[in-house]
């Protein structure tokens, strides 16, 4: 697999685990990111080995992050916000404005 490709995995399943620790639930993170619960699960599972820790507790009526996975929730959130601002001021089009780093736009 090409390096960049790998990459490109990484940030699938780091949104992957943002979305359902963030909703408490592997199927809603599927329906807000377009894939099948199994492929939610699957996404985390191949996270969780690759960091070598368990990111989310899973239970009949949903998941809720470990002490490692809260750590990286946060930090996912922050970086997912910030790469939102940033791709919203780059678009065409996109107003130049001095707003803080990772700010949405409210137009």
């Amino acid at each position: 697999m090409h390096a960049s490709w790998a990459y490109l995995s990484d940030l699938q399943r780091l949104r992957a685990f943002s979305s359902a620790a963030g909703m408490g639930s592997l199927s809603r993170a599927g329906e807000e990111l377009r894939l099948t619960q199994p492929a939610i699960s699957n996404a985390l599972g191949r996270l969780e080995a690759s960091l070598g820790a368990p990111l989310l507790v899973r239970a009949p009526d949903g998941c809720s992050p470990t002490p490692e996975g809260a750590v990286l929730l946060r930090r996912t959130t922050r970086f997912f916000d910030q790469l939102g601002g940033a791709l919203a001021h780059a678009a065409p089009g996109a107003q130049n404005s001095q707003a803080a780093p990772g700010a949405q736009n409210s137009q």
